[in-house]
């Protein structure tokens, strides 16, 4: 059997298992994407609907993912888990098998035997990830993110090593690099730094490589279509919401909520292997109309039975409009690190480690079982990725491996300020598995001495 066809079948399968065990989960809307989604199907506007059931426009969440999901909507107006979790297994296919293709043309093996033992490996290891498993019961965009990361690699690739049949089709392969990141970007806006970094390393390239043309032309495509969707979706919340917000009204919150006084006293209290009970902060962010958040005293006052009464701001149907509450989360944010120094460096270096710890944070109710397991395995994945990363050195930055670096140095400088947890690091997944399979290569085709023992 062709390999591509065995990994297309045993991700099916994997995937459909995971459906049949937790598939009720799609019936959950954790981030809105759902109801944005039925909204935009029934009503066209992208938004939620308000309490008498009129359509709201929104930038809570970014726009490509309940579009994709809008397509789903039955008749009804009502969005399953089936279509969902059939959407979210093709996806999971595609990534798998990009992910194949590119650790042919990555890993630095002169055997093709080898070359393809190590991407049938990568490929597994993103089939059976933990956190891409998990993400595919959930109407979230860890899906979509790594399968969106695994096309922008794959074309970056392409591009760099110029092995395409005709200038005609690696043109074509230079602007779905640019189609691939724009719509990474409208997926998670965090991906616009990917693709700054890699405009930047173009334009190096560019500027050492003799001025050579194809450098400027992959710069532009980059440039010319993301900022086209960017400004296209500017331009939307500009009209919509009298506010040219670039990427979410969520941001704000999403900074506030890796920096905030009760955060900030959960580290100092040294138990950073558990997650963060995060009630406190709710019940007084839910108070954030009867007071200053961004005062000391708001966070260390009590909260009394009259207080937690008070009129509540709730996010995006609130008393405040969702710009006013973006930019209050950003003010509280900034004035908690501002006062709090030391706290923030120590929340960064927490979210760094967490976001590559090899453990899922501890949460009560969670099962030993599976921490363990999830545990055994990525702690498995890291060792062989120290291996491939030793094998690879130098090689790691040639060109192409820049998108890669790039995805990883992003990803880590985002969530290093803003919340983090271990589902943050899924599209960077793509790039942990050929690492990781590099790694296994090398210790099985590690020559050994006469007495059995590996030679290094």
């Amino acid at each position: 059997m062709r390999p591509v066809l065995f990994l297309i079948l045993a991700t099916g399968l994997i995937r459909a298992a995971v459906y049949a065990i937790g598939g009720e989960q799609l019936a959950a809307d954790p981030d809105a994407y759902r109801a944005i989604a039925e909204t935009f199907r029934t009503t066209g506007v992208l938004g939620v609907r308000d309490a008498s059931g009129a359509a709201s426009p929104t930038a809570f969440r970014p726009p490509l993912y309940p579009m994709l999901l809008a397509a789903l909507v039955d008749g009804n107006g009502h969005l399953r888990g089936g279509p969902v979790a059939l959407f979210h297994g093709w996806l999971g296919i595609l990534t798998v098998v990009v992910v194949y293709r590119c650790a042919l043309r990555v890993t630095p093996f002169a055997e093709a035997s080898q070359r393809r033992l190590a991407a049938i490996v990568a490929a597994i290891l993103v089939a059976v990830d933990p956190i891409l498993l998990q993400s595919a019961n959930l109407v979230m965009t860890e899906t979509l993110a790594a399968a969106l990361a695994a096309i922008g690699w794959w074309c970056w690739i392409g591009v760099v090593e110029r092995h395409s049949p005709s200038r005609a089709v690696w043109i074509v392969t230079v602007m779905g690099l640019g189609i691939s990141a724009a719509l990474a970007y409208l997926c998670r806006p965090t991906f616009i730094v990917w693709t700054v970094l890699l405009v930047a390393y173009a334009l190096s390239r560019w500027c050492t490589a003799g001025r050579d043309p194809s450098w400027a032309f992959v710069a532009a495509s980059l440039v010319g279509t993301t900022g086209l969707l960017l400004a296209l979706w500017v331009a939307r919340n500009d009209r919509q919401l009298g506010s040219p917000v670039w990427a979410t009204t969520h941001g704000g919150y999403t900074l506030l909520l890796g920096n905030n006084p009760p955060y900030y006293d959960h580290l100092r209290r040294g138990r950073w292997w558990e997650a963060w009970p995060a009630d406190e902060f709710f019940r007084r962010w839910d108070r954030r109309s009867a007071g200053d958040p961004r005062s000391t005293e708001f966070w260390s006052a009590p909260i009394t039975p009259a207080a937690e009464g008070s009129p509540l701001g709730q996010g995006v149907e609130g008393a405040m409009g969702e710009i006013e509450e973006d930019r209050l989360a950003y003010d509280v944010a900034r004035a908690t690190i501002d006062r709090e120094p030391r706290a923030f460096a120590l929340a960064c270096a927490v979210r760094l480690l967490t976001l590559v710890s090899p453990m899922p944070l501890l949460v009560p109710g969670r099962s030993p079982a599976a921490v363990l397991l999830v545990t055994a395995f990525y702690g498995a994945v890291w060792g062989l990725v120290l291996t491939g990363l030793w094998r690879l050195r130098r090689e790691l930055f040639t060109p192409r491996w820049a998108a890669a670096l790039a995805l990883v140095a992003s990803l880590a400088a985002v969530h290093t300020v803003y919340w983090t947890n271990l589902r943050m690091r899924a599209p960077a997944t793509v790039v942990i598995a050929v690492l990781a399979a590099t790694g296994l290569v090398v210790l099985l085709s590690h020559p050994r001495t006469p007495d059995g023992i590996r030679s290094y």
